[in-house]
């Protein structure tokens, strides 16, 4: 969280103020039913799950994944990409990479498979919250903040909880977002820039984080609020929310740069031209690559 308060030039600007991490929420009474006793842990056993949890009827199927380039799926690419040992752009974010690692491909071949098949239907805007409330689903993805609409579409018919992203070959990641704080303090005068500073303390302290995650379901910004008693016992009865918890270790922060905001979009317009057919994974990179080298440089 610490570290996404930097910029290119190496200083740190921001302070972090609201984060989260991508998690996967899953129908445990559904899993059950087909024999499952835990959430799948690598993509493998996702594969697997969703295969065994499709009716031929085409009543349920074993995920939906949000298709908007704005929901769950550019981040869960991203973070997927680096599962098969991957990256999407350098350091600097100057240059993109994630082309030129034959492994980076693979995850998306799987997804595109899944699709094909019927065993993962895309989605538009929120609609993958209304397939798993309706349990026409048992899998969707989507950040730790999204708890309160899939408790809502939920309501209360069956029992769920969130998950870590499942592993690839090369490990378990998710991706880091949410908002960060900034004082400007060239356009106002020391004594208000000292009052904004104050305020910043206040609202990132460990008792005052700690409650923000708790009525939000963002993760609070400061390790030290992990060791209250107020937070101790909520995770401790509420054991369905600790998955962004304890992906903390393994979050991607992406690229803190204006190109990455038109990046996201194009990534997920192609990811969406795969999965819908209309071209093939390999071809989708490549143009993917060609468009984002046009002003990632």
């Amino acid at each position: 969280m610490w570290k996404d308060g930097y910029m290119p030039d190496g200083k740190m600007w921001m302070m972090p103020f609201n984060k989260s991490v991508e998690v996967m929420y899953y129908n445990i009474e559904m899993l059950k039913e087909a024999g499952f006793d835990h959430p799948p842990r690598t993509w493998d056993e996702f594969a697997t799950m969703c295969k065994a949890l499709t009716k031929p009827d085409g009543s349920q199927w074993g995920a939906s994944l949000g298709m908007s380039s704005s929901d769950a799926i550019v981040d869960v690419w991203y973070a997927m990409v680096y599962e098969w040992g991957g990256r999407v752009l350098t350091d600097d974010y100057r240059n993109v990479l994630f082309d030129k690692d034959p492994n980076a491909l693979a995850p998306v071949k799987l997804l595109n498979e899944l699709y094909k098949n019927g065993y993962m239907h895309f989605t538009n805007g929120y609609d993958y919250q209304s397939d798993f409330g309706n349990k026409k689903c048992a899998f969707v993805f989507g950040s730790v903040v999204g708890y309160t609409y899939v408790d809502q579409a939920v309501g209360g018919r069956f029992k769920w909880a969130q998950a870590p992203i499942p592993a690839g070959p090369k490990g378990q990641y998710t991706t880091l977002s949410g908002a960060n704080v900034v004082i400007f303090g060239n356009r106002y005068d020391a004594q208000t820039v000292k009052g904004a500073w104050e305020f910043v303390k206040w609202f990132t302290s460990p008792y005052q984080t700690a409650r923000w995650s708790i009525d939000t379901a963002y993760l609070p910004v400061r390790k030290s609020a992990l060791d209250l008693p107020l937070l101790k016992d909520f995770i401790a009865n509420h054991p369905e929310r600790r998955a962004g918890f304890d992906e903390l270790p393994n979050a991607l922060i992406e690229p803190v740069t204006k190109e990455w905001t038109q990046a996201y979009v194009d990534i997920g317009a192609e990811l969406q031209k795969i999965f819908l057919q209309k071209i093939s994974p390999e071809d989708g990179y490549k143009e993917l690559s060609i468009k984002l080298r046009s002003y990632i440089h």
